[in-house]
């Protein structure tokens, strides 16, 4: 039975994948930010431009934080009715 490509890979030939990931991500010159949101609590990463500081991507979305937001929002309401 063929053994998988990956569990054969030598510690040299893992070493020099790593270094070649990190030189692409040089090359793309973007930065990743980690952060808490603080009204849902979430994690948020984010993945800027090196140069421009713009975010290219962010995860989750910010639209899924802000709803995130509302509905602790709605849920306070509605437990303080409750009581």
């Amino acid at each position: 039975m063929p053994q998988n490509r990956d569990q054969n890979l030598s510690r040299d030939e893992l070493s020099s994948a790593v270094d070649n990931l990190n030189e692409y991500v040089q090359t793309i010159r973007r930065e990743l930010e980690f952060s808490i949101d603080e009204n849902s609590g979430r994690t948020v990463i984010k993945v800027l431009d090196a140069e421009t500081k713009e975010v290219i991507r962010q995860i989750p979305p910010e639209e899924v934080v802000s709803l995130s937001r509302n509905l602790g929002k709605q849920e306070s309401v509605i437990f303080s009715r409750e009581t």
